[in-house]
């Protein structure tokens, strides 16, 4: 460690500071509010008490307003259980017309069982309003991540051509659901948290369609992408979350490379053999497999997945799985498990998956390019206090060449390695709060300039390590 870099370590155990509003989390774990509650259904799909008797299924979004002290209820309990992530997923589809005649349920609401319409081009009034009242119980309970799903669509995967007018009820539904979840934050004068890696907002435009094809799917997630990252850039989204089966996360990752802009962080759904499901994606992901992670689902409160989980991440070094997510459901069980649903007014819905690393780890982490520089979290959870400790790997430069890899912090740069081959250190002065940036550079000299690069290095990846 050089001289400056001592210096900026003692300087920042000296000066850190903390916003105690903010998230203390770089990963979360929680529950997708799917329903709460079922009426005389058994959660297997098709199934027609799903849709008829109407409001026989009731999602957060749609039904709030039916019984707003038991989704009240349902979210103080979900957080008494140690959860720090929440989830809704609002399925939506043009169902204006439908409603008069083949989803005609006698009730002119706009919900035909778990889906929502969206044929003004935006949320219907009660809806919207259903869904800041609920965002605003779970930011009054405590939650600072909160996530928003969006599912059909309007089913492009089923149109035989373009569909313009079904494409813009779309898109406008998701930035008038954008815009309320972001009123309901900014009422609460948490807007500071945007920014990554706080990401209070985080969005998923596609549930389970990343990876897939059919009818028009691909040229809608692609047009859909190009109008999210233009109007809101791509912060807050996990792009099209992906039902995992081997070779969706590279059929995404090319499908939205054409765009010329990827996401920052992926989401994922898998249930059985998480550890294979995980190392899987995790060879796929190439030199994305720093990036965060998000479990958008998986089997409720199960021991053997959190085994399974914990199993993926002990066999790839930097595998980054920064959200634990869990859907209403139980092996065996179809899309929700009625027993399951009645739990959520308990407190021990969490408690297989919150005292895992999963739950706890305190250290926000990704890299540009895996390949190049990978980081990992040492000790940053275990540790009673700071200064803790991170782990950077990086590959063999091409010959004749050095790596030189640099720290940025508030107060500048600095040289930390200059190397001829791979290898691996252990940086042991990591402190609280401020963003630690490690970038490696192709240096064409004999050694590395210190406390910058030299003029014409190449960057090759930047790796980020934040604590909480």
């Amino acid at each position: 460690m050089t001289a400056l870099v001592r210096i900026f370590a003692a300087a920042l155990l000296l000066f850190a500071c903390t916003d105690v509003s903010a998230a203390k989390r770089a990963n979360f774990g929680g529950t997708i509010h799917f329903i709460h509650s079922y009426g005389t259904t058994d959660g297997n799909n098709p199934n027609n008490t799903w849709y008829v008797p109407a409001q026989n299924l009731r999602t957060p979004v749609a039904f709030y307003h039916l019984n707003p002290k038991l989704v009240q209820s349902q979210i103080y309990s979900l957080k008494a259980s140690g959860q720090t992530g929440y989830g809704l997923i609002l399925h939506h589809s043009s169902i204006g017309d439908c409603e008069y005649n083949a989803c005609n349920d006698g009730v002119y609401d706009g919900v035909w069982g778990e889906v929502i319409d969206d044929s003004q081009y935006a949320m219907r009034p009660q809806h919207r309003a259903n869904l800041k009242a609920v965002i605003g119980t779970a930011l009054d309970a405590g939650f600072r991540r909160i996530y928003i799903r969006f599912g059909y669509n309007n089913n492009p995967d089923g149109w035989t051509q373009w569909n313009e007018t079904r494409y813009q009820q779309a898109w406008n539904f998701i930035v008038d659901a954008r815009n309320a979840a972001r009123e309901e934050v900014n009422s609460r004068g948490l807007s500071h948290l945007y920014a990554s890696p706080n990401n209070i907002l985080i969005f998923d435009l596609g549930g389970e369609s990343g990876g897939l094809s059919g009818g028009q799917l691909e040229p809608f997630m692609v047009r859909l992408w190009q109008d999210y990252t233009y109007s809101f850039g791509n912060d807050d989204t996990v792009g099209y979350s992906i039902a995992w089966a081997p070779g969706r996360f590279a059929r995404l990752k090319n499908l939205l490379a054409t765009t010329g802009v990827l996401p920052k962080m992926w989401g994922v759904d898998i249930y059985d053999d998480m550890t294979t499901g995980f190392g899987q994606m995790y060879n796929e992901m190439g030199p994305l497999r720093n990036q965060p992670i998000h479990l958008i689902e998986t089997y409720f409160n199960r021991a053997q997945t959190a085994q399974e989980a914990q199993a993926a991440l002990n066999q790839n070094e930097f595998l980054n799985i920064t959200f634990f997510g869990q859907w209403p459901t139980a092996p065996g069980a179809a899309h929700f498990s009625r027993p399951v649903v009645d739990s959520l007014i308990t407190t021990t819905t969490f408690s297989n998956y919150q005292t895992t690393m999963l739950g706890v780890r305190k250290m926000h982490i990704t890299s540009s390019n895996a390949d190049f520089l990978g980081v990992k979290d040492i000790d940053c959870t275990t540790k009673a206090s700071f200064p803790c400790s991170v782990g950077l790997r990086w590959a063999k430069p091409p010959t004749g060449r050095k790596y030189g890899i640099y720290v940025r912090i508030p107060g500048g740069t600095s040289l930390v390695h200059c190397e001829a081959a791979a290898g691996s250190s252990t940086i042991p002065w990591i402190s609280l709060n401020p963003d630690y940036k490690f970038d490696i550079y192709e240096i064409n000299a004999a050694t590395c300039n210190h406390p910058s690069p030299n003029p014409g290095a190449i960057l090759r990846a930047t790796a980020e390590a934040t604590p909480f």
